[in-house]
């Protein structure tokens, strides 16, 4: 999971809001002339910025009373300017209330599908509404068959290579979106390929055409910040990093919700400086952004509350869930990552992340015969498809030989997956693992637990880590007050026969 050292610092706005003021006021002078969907649409892209709402109002309420088929991002950001009432959907709190509001809502789909079978942002919707209820198989044929329709539309594309993404299919993404004629010409849909090919370990084949795109600067930066968001992914991971913030840079001078979240989180794993306005949090769909920015800060309660709140923004991704759980086992809340574990592997049996995240808390509330038979399916499974186990595994592991007081092993496991960690260049994961480490040390009272934390923190001295510290702060390992109370009462002993609490001063060092 994300975090490294903080990365939001603030900035005043100056020319880049300026550049932004200046690119809406030419938009609603476009608005007054021709209003449209198009019009309505583009002027929406600014919805992040608190002192734009009210020119949006006008905007907004014609794309919530006009008879249009909108994207659902599209028609819920409109929704929640001019204050209408948010969809049932998102207000459903339980899983059951969920599934219902997505099976009432893929009814209508299907109906309104009948009278207009050719309707492909209807069949993209109602693949969203199967890929949430686990139904991937009628939500792949809804998403073929918006492509068929609309083989060069952006937005069909865009959300075809979303699906095959979450349904670990991005070479059938990438062959989508190579195939369009559109793909070559449309920055958004130029974004996507290179990241699909990031996510595929090839170089991009537009890199180069999207770099000089990109400086040339002939292109609103409303229209780049995603393109220049997925070149600086795709140089980070080459290790790259100085392009990688120019270009992170670049996608921040007009960003988007995606953009946005994608900065957060590649700054926290690559252990990046970027400069993030309080203002771009504030878009209602920032909730992942949200949620890395206070990951990155240790706020774990708020974190969860954003986590929650992304999950009912896009249910058909396992993200939001993943992190769910996770927070939930850094907060202590066993019985609560379990069942949000369980429920998401009935989405998604083979996810290893989310089984190993379910071993934890069944390892944490002691269920270790249960931990021990799902760790051995994952060792397994990462032989065959790896060739070696990942550090959560190895971590797992090391937790539950210290659970069973095997230190020696329970030490070695930990240090494995540490090692790993450092060999993948994931040092946010490195940080974490070593606090888990002392943690779980003390708590199975290791007798070497006062060196392992010592080797802990000289980890986090190197590869700071709020998250990492926090984790160690809940467990009173690192609470200097903590350790003070202690000593005041260390040298006190009662006398049995005296009656008398004695204090010992030759105990004292």
């Amino acid at each position: 999971m994300p975090e490294t050292r903080p990365i939001a610092q603030k900035a005043t706005i100056s020319e880049n809001f300026r550049l932004k003021k200046a690119d809406v006021e030419k938009l609603v002078n476009i608005w007054k002339i021709e209003k449209n969907l198009g019009a309505a649409a583009d002027l929406l892209n600014f919805s992040h910025i608190e002192e734009f709402k009210d020119l949006l109002i006008e905007p907004a309420q014609f794309l919530t009373s006009a008879d249009y088929d909108l994207p659902k991002v599209l028609k819920d950001l409109a929704l929640s300017i001019v204050k209408t009432e948010v969809p049932a959907l998102q207000k459903s709190d339980s899983q059951e209330g969920l599934l219902n509001s997505f099976r009432q809502e893929s009814s209508n789909l299907k109906k309104r599908l009948i009278i207009d079978p050719k309707n492909s942002i209807a069949l993209i919707d109602l693949a969203r509404l199967y890929a949430a209820q686990g139904q991937n198989e009628k939500a792949r044929e809804a998403v073929l068959k918006a492509v068929y329709l609309k083989p060069n539309h952006r937005f069909i594309l865009r959300s075809a290579a979303r699906f095959f993404v979450h349904n670990k299919q991005s070479d059938e993404a990438e062959f989508i979106l190579a195939k369009s004629g559109s793909t070559n010409v449309d920055p958004w849909l130029m974004a996507t390929h290179i990241s699909l090919e990031t996510i595929l370990g090839k170089t991009p084949k537009l890199l180069k055409k999207a770099n000089l795109i990109i400086k040339a600067k002939s292109i609103n930066p409303i229209h780049l910040s995603e393109l220049a968001s997925s070149i600086a992914t795709f140089e980070a991971f080459r290790g790259d990093i100085k392009s990688a913030k120019r270009n992170f840079n670049s996608a921040l001078i007009a960003p988007n919700d995606n953009s946005l979240a994608q900065a957060i989180w590649a700054a926290q794993k690559f252990s990046m400086q970027i400069n993030i306005k309080d203002e771009w949090l504030l878009s209602p769909f920032s909730h992942e952004a949200r949620y890395y920015q206070f990951i990155t800060n240790a706020e774990f309660e708020a974190a969860i509350t954003e986590a929650r709140e992304w999950f009912l923004d896009e249910p058909y991704t396992l993200r939001p869930l993943r992190a769910a759980i996770y927070l939930a086992c850094v907060l202590g809340n066993y019985e609560d990552a379990e069942r949000i574990a369980r429920q998401a592997l009935k989405f998604e049996k083979q996810d290893i992340e989310l089984q190993n995240n379910l071993i934890y808390a069944l390892a944490a509330q002691s269920k270790i015969e249960q931990a021990v038979s799902m760790l051995e399916e994952i060792v397994k499974v990462e032989k065959n498809v790896l060739g070696f186990n990942g550090g959560h595994t190895l971590a797992n592991w090391g937790m539950i030989q210290f659970k069973l007081s095997n230190f020696e092993e329970g030490e070695k496991f930990y240090k494995l997956a540490i090692s790993q960690y450092e060999k993948d260049g994931n040092f946010l994961a490195k940080s974490q693992a070593a606090a888990y480490m002392a943690r779980e040390s003390v708590f199975s009272k290791n007798p070497n637990s006062e060196r392992i934390l010592r080797e802990t923190l000289s980890i986090l001295k190197i590869h700071p880590s709020k998250l990492a510290t926090k984790i160690l702060e809940m467990s009173k390992l690192i609470d200097r007050k903590e350790e003070k109370l202690e000593d005041l009462t260390r040298n006190w002993h009662y006398d049995e026969k005296r009656k008398l609490l004695i204090l010992e001063k030759s105990r004292l060092k």
